[in-house]
């Protein structure tokens, strides 16, 4: 009990304790009469008070009570136990009296927030009470609607219906429900309503009316109308399908079938809805048809081959699309089963076409690759040639060893001559399929693409090293990514990336994209990237068709992404394009994947490494191979400038003489150290000054820092990161009197192709002897 002897040491207590029930004495110091009451009661509503008065002044009494006192007591005028009954009567009364109001309250908001309509009739019809939400459903604010008739809303016929059941249930005095009628908004729209009600009475037992709900079932109605509609159509489209269609039980027989199904196999209706999937299909195995209808579920779909059987004993193939739905018979399979005899007669001709069709585009590819296998060889050429040219000018004519060095330039010159040869080389291979790692397809290929693809697009490779095993054909996956890779290079003229990506991918689902669908199960993907010109949705639809290509006339056959279609399909895997205009391109493959092991892979061994573009190569590494191996060498290292291998030996003086000296100074661009070194020194021997560079941004800061004056340039056309251009745009800038000399391993035409070389720039195509680069360097010097 807590006590307190004014008013305001009451309403400071009141604050600050939890208090059941007061006692309540209305002339406390510092108030008068009802005031204290007041106060109390705005501090704490929800607390029950009871009176204590001086007198039983019923005046005082009755006013208190109205205020929301709970009980009053005269002081003097009663006992412990008549205190203890007040207090206990007095917190009972305000529980409920808060419960009451809770309960009111949360009716009120039931009501006044339902979505259907909440409403009261007599028992003539006429609305006693309505809902809030009468104004959206029915387009009145619910005081239009009291004592007006519902009968009064509605179209007459349905007017009389209504009328009818109420009066029935007037007469029973019982429930009514689902009372399906329609009634006119204060708008003039129509809208279907369900309703029921339930009878209400007064307390000597009469009925006074119904209280229900009606609910706006308009949308659900149309819903029904528009889906019965659409059954229709439905049942018109499977009756007149090109296709037949057979509804069957999970016992594989036939509970429904379309007209076409009746007409591929000669039998009747009837006769077909007596019969079993086993009665027509010959060319599933039973034990298969069997697994099949197991392991289908509900939303999966499957597409097999198979043979059917007609009625007077001929057969021809069909594909039948398998999908399992729920219905209330339980599930059920529909079968969509497609005549394919011409399809089978076209992939018999097609199959003989195809290996003609590989030919040619092997042989566009191949003149692709030749440019880049060139410009290897070419690279190695010039060196080869260089240092021949030191060492006989060091050998008299008659001394054996000038033989054996004139032996040597005689063979590097039959390997140019291989070189321009390669442009048109081509030859049939047979093929076969094994089990294998795509991931050794893809670096068997990658040094072969860092040269087809020109140093101005980085490859990238991003390769799973637990990638599982596929049976495929590894000269027709390689057939897919060189395609691949080409066609990334002509959307790409002024650079940029191509992704080769490796990964293991299971389908839990299968995977429906439109015109196929992915079954389930693990598979292996192959992704070719690019960051090119993309493709517009037009060219997208006719991708795959033979002989569709966007290239200009004489630069494609259009058999290139066909064929990687037909490899794909023929290796059981399924080809996606995403592309979009400036977007770049990505064909990712999806191959099955086997259980056996790859032959010659070692358990445990270390996963291939991702290569990067730039990187330089592991020494020892295999250079590009393609019928015995090539040259090749260690990665670009960075070559002396000023002094090293230049300086001139007393034996080559005799070279000098013969190609006539300058004395101008020289900036030498080369990424390539097998050229860069012999063409440093054959540029000393002939008398220049010569300042050397690896890359294009070292040679602009040699540019930018060198005091005096730089009469020429020689620079490759195509280096990592910045290309001769590019370089030689910046350089003119710096120097603009400076005079420019291109070499390149790439034949003219490539290199016009790229857009690299404008006519009437001087260009020296690779391989080129000393002789001949000092005749270039005078001409261009002296023009």
């Amino acid at each position: 009990a807590v006590h307190a002897g004014n008013l305001s040491g009451w309403l400071s207590r009141l604050a600050k304790d939890d208090i059941d029930a007061v006692l309540l004495d209305l002339r406390l110091p510092e108030s008068q009469g009802l005031e204290t009451l007041d106060r109390t009661l705005s501090l704490a509503p929800d607390t029950p008070v009871i009176v204590l008065t001086g007198s039983s002044d019923e005046t005082l009494t009755l006013e208190a009570m109205q205020r929301g006192a709970q009980d009053y007591l005269v002081k003097g005028d009663f006992d412990c136990n008549l205190l203890t009954l007040s207090v206990c009567h007095a917190v009972e009364r305000k529980k409920a009296e808060m419960a009451l109001r809770r309960s009111e309250v949360m009716f009120r908001e039931f009501v006044e927030n339902a979505g259907d309509l909440i409403c009261q009739v007599d028992t003539n019809g006429a609305y006693v009470y309505v809902s809030p939400n009468a104004e959206s459903i029915l387009g009145y604010a619910p005081q239009e609607l009291i004592g007006k008739s519902f009968f009064d809303l509605m179209p007459p016929e349905d007017a009389r219906r209504v009328a009818g059941v109420l009066g029935e249930a007037v007469q029973s005095g019982r429930a009514f429900s689902l009372l399906e009628h329609v009634v006119m908004r204060k708008d003039g729209r129509l809208r279907t309503l369900e309703c029921g009600g339930r009878p209400v009475f007064d307390e000597k037992g009469a009925l006074t009316g119904f209280r229900g709900i009606s609910r706006d079932i308009t949308e659900r109605r149309r819903m029904e109308q528009q889906l019965r509609a659409s059954e229709e159509r439905f049942r018109h489209l499977v009756e007149h399908a090109a296709d037949a269609l057979f509804l069957c039980d999970r016992d594989k027989k036939f509970m429904d079938v379309n007209r076409a199904a009746c007409v591929s196999l000669g039998y009747s209706r009837r006769e077909l809805l007596g019969m079993s999937v086993a009665d027509v299909e010959i060319g599933v195995p039973a034990d298969t048809v069997s697994r099949l209808g197991q392991e289908l579920r509900i939303g999966d779909t499957r597409t097999v081959e198979g043979v059917h059987r007609r009625k007077d004993g001929t057969v021809f193939p069909v594909e039948v699309r398998l999908g399992m739905f729920e219905s209330k018979e339980g599930p059920l399979v529909l079968a969509m089963a497609r005549d394919i005899t011409e399809r089978k007669q076209a992939e018999r001709a097609l199959k003989e076409s195809e290996e003609r069709l590989r030919q040619s585009q092997k042989l566009e590819t191949v003149g692709r690759l030749a440019g880049g296998i060139a410009h290897d060889f070419n690279n190695l050429l010039t060196a080869i040639d260089a240092y021949c040219e030191f060492l006989l000018a060091e050998f008299a004519p008659g001394d054996k060893r000038h033989g054996d060095v004139e032996g040597i330039r005689q063979a590097g010159e039959r390997a140019a001559s291989l070189t321009r040869q390669l442009l048109a080389f081509s030859r049939r291979q047979v093929l076969n399929p094994e089990v294998l790692s795509l991931n050794s397809v893809v670096e068997g290929v990658e040094k072969m693409l860092r040269r087809t693809i020109g140093e101005n697009i980085n490859l990238v490779t991003a390769l799973r090293p637990d990638l599982r095993p596929v049976r495929v054909d590894p000269g027709q996956m390689e057939q897919i990514i060189l395609n691949l890779a080409v066609n990334a290079r002509d959307a790409m003229p002024h650079g940029g990336k191509l992704i080769l990506e490796t990964a293991n991918v299971e389908f839990e689902e299968a995977q429906d994209y439109g015109q196929f669908t992915v079954p389930r199960g693990l598979y292996v993907m192959l992704a070719v990237s690019d960051t090119g010109a993309g493709m517009d949705k037009d060219a997208l639809s006719h991708l795959f068709e033979p002989f569709f290509t966007t290239k200009e006339q004489g630069k494609g056959t259009g058999l290139g992404l066909s064929t990687v279609y037909g490899i794909v399909k023929q290796s059981q895997g399924y080809i996606l394009v995403y592309s979009e205009p400036g977007q770049g391109s990505t064909f990712k493959i999806y191959l099955p994947c086997v259980a056996r092991p790859v032959l010659g892979e070692a358990a445990g061994a270390s996963p291939p490494a991702v290569q990067v573009p730039g990187a330089p190569r592991p020494a020892g590494a295999s250079p590009l191979a393609v019928q015995a191996p090539l040259p090749g060498g260690q990665g670009p290292s960075k070559p002396p400038r000023g002094e090293g291998p230049g300086a001139l030996r007393p034996a080559e003086a005799n070279i000098q003489d013969l190609l006539g000296r300058g004395s101008e100074t020289i900036l030498l661009v080369e990424d390539d150290p097998v050229v860069f070194r012999p063409t440093l020194r054959s540029l000393r021997q002939s008398g220049y000054k010569v300042l050397g560079s690896c890359n294009g941004e070292e040679a602009v800061e040699i540019c930018r820092r060198y005091a005096e004056k730089i009469d020429l340039v020689i620079t490759d056309m195509v280096m990592p990161r910045l290309s001769g251009r590019e370089l030689v745009g910046r350089l003119t800038a710096l120097r603009p009197e400076m005079k420019v000399l291109y070499i390149s391993g790439y034949t003219d035409e490539t290199v016009f192709r790229n857009g690299i070389l404008e006519p009437g720039m001087q260009f020296l195509q690779k391989p080129f002897t000393p002789a001949a680069l000092a005749r270039k360097v005078r001409e261009v010097l002296g023009a």
